[in-house]
């Protein structure tokens, strides 16, 4: 198909589209091509998306063919629950098919669309899976209603859930990405409802973190002078929004897409401010913290460290709290910003095939645990232990690891007084029985006014006598300090406290 369009273009004189689209092209890879894929099978997944891309270029005109994935605007509708909803379906390659293939629901964030998803869609499609890109109401084609749709949390997770029986995901497992701020949160409330659906979550550059602040752009819609926000009726500048954030300069042809909704029609900048107006961030954000603190399913979180918007060391605090089903994907071949999937869709899709067809457990290469902790050559991580284990030598039942010994190590209960037998008490030191009111043993001497074992340091070994300490640890400290003899005097008062335990 690549030669055909060559040969045609090559003997039809150029159109200025043709020009424009051209120049585009050689503007957009100036801006962003210096990764390389270097993996064959990478390489033919590639080959196989910018091969699809060709296809749907109208090889006289040089512009996208309409309906299509790559299109500025999705080319399904579907009627659910009121409202029309504009999405991409793009299906599997059916050379790439399999059964355990899952679909995939993509997700955008407030004032995107699914054109974001395109190539990433595309590049997913090559490798088996189906593709569904929505677009959110109020964004896109999708209707932009003035009344009776409320704009809030509530009503977008009720509206998903409509346009996912419409296009028949309901009672079937797929793969949800989701991306950006407000509604890349509300995708992660809507799953939060359907996990049984769910079998994987993947979160690209979505808010977190409990502290982290809105983009400006949006901060300013809930300026607390009223005179500073958005004027009502104003149009907003999706454009420049879904430009910023990232380390790559957007063609114009990705710009006008992302705006071409809030040109047309100027109920798509009221869906904004009306989205915006029943925000509540904080509480939004801890709403999704909370939920995901007992979220089971696997999840990948693939942040672009580049990201002008969203610290990355907020993402790892953010999963301190969560289980170890959520892990982070790290090593991807590529600088990424706020947006992973619009900045390098090739670089990011090893990561994401590698999650969607492998078991989650066995991605050594590109994920890391969730807490961070990197371990040598030689161990692993053990979520029980929460610690670094041998490889070849895991802790079994009733062993526990100890992380200065490099060994397992026989869990031992702490016992009461009454467990070892009257006159004796459990010493966690020694790990047994120590009698109560007996010296210790080697390298230890009773404290007798603490009740337990301590550790002798050198020049404050204390004097015995007929196998007895006759003075505590605290009162031989004392009595040294106040110079008492070499040993302490055991007739000599003990002195205060205060010295014996700073002395000791």
């Amino acid at each position: 198909m690549a030669s055909l369009v060559r040969t045609v273009t090559q003997n039809v004189p150029q159109s200025a589209a043709c020009k424009r689209q051209q120049q585009r092209g050689v503007a957009a890879g100036a801006a962003r091509r210096q990764w390389q894929p270097s993996h064959p099978q990478q390489r033919r997944h590639l080959l196989i998306a910018r091969a699809q891309e060709l296809e749907e270029i109208d090889p006289i005109t040089g512009e996208v063919i309409a309906g299509t994935a790559m299109a500025t605007e999705a080319g399904q509708r579907v009627e659910a629950g009121g409202l029309t909803f504009a999405y991409r379906k793009i299906d599997a390659d059916p050379a790439a098919a399999a059964p355990g293939k899952l679909p995939v629901l993509c997700l955008h964030g407030l004032g995107s669309s699914s054109y974001t998803f395109r190539a990433t869609g595309s590049l997913l499609a090559a490798a088996g899976h189906d593709v569904i890109a929505v677009d959110w109401p109020g964004h896109g084609g999708s209707s932009k209603p003035t009344s009776g749709f409320a704009y809030s949390a509530d009503a977008y997770i009720a509206a998903l859930n409509q346009f996912v029986a419409a296009v028949g995901l309901a009672g079937q497992q797929f793969a949800v990405i989701v991306h950006g701020y407000v509604l890349g949160q509300y995708g992660l409330l809507w799953a939060l409802d359907n996990d049984e659906s769910v079998a994987k979550l993947i979160i690209l550059n979505t808010p977190l973190g409990l502290k982290t602040a809105l983009r400006p752009e949006l901060a300013a819609y809930k300026n607390p002078v009223p005179f500073l926000r958005p004027k009502a009726g104003s149009r907003f500048a999706a454009d420049l929004y879904n430009a910023a954030g990232g380390p790559y300069a957007m063609s114009r042809r990705d710009a006008d897409a992302y705006q071409a909704p809030y040109d047309a029609d100027p109920a798509a900048s009221a869906a904004i401010a009306a989205t915006m107006d029943k925000l509540d961030w904080p509480a939004l954000l801890r709403r999704v913290d909370e939920g995901y603190c007992s979220w089971r399913q696997p999840s990948l979180l693939l942040f672009g460290t580049s990201d002008q918007f969203i610290e990355l060391k907020t993402v790892f605090e953010w999963l301190e709290s969560k289980r170890t089903c959520m892990r982070v994907a790290a090593g991807v071949e590529a600088k990424l910003g706020h947006a992973p999937q619009e900045d390098y869709p090739e670089a990011i899709n090893k990561a994401l095939l590698k999650f969607l067809e492998e078991d989650p457990e066995f991605i050594t290469a590109l994920i890391v645990c969730s807490r961070m902790r990197a371990c040598d050559n030689g161990h692993r991580w053990h979520n029980e232990d929460n610690c670094c284990v041998r490889t070849s030598q895991p802790c079994g039942d009733g062993f526990e690891w100890r992380q200065n010994e490099s060994c397992c190590r026989k869990s031992q209960p702490v016992k009461a007084d009454h467990q070892c037998g009257e006159g004796k008490r459990w010493h966690d030191e020694d790990e047994c029985c120590v009698p109560t009111a007996q010296p210790c043993g080697d390298g230890f001497n009773w404290s007798g006014n603490e009740g337990c074992c301590r550790k002798s340091r050198a020049g404050k070994t204390h004097r015995k006598e007929g196998g007895n300490t006759q003075s505590g640890g605290k009162q031989g400290g004392a009595d040294e300090k106040k110079g008492y003899g070499k040993h302490g005097d055991a007739q000599k008062p003990a002195g205060d406290g205060k010295q014996g335990a700073f002395q000791h």
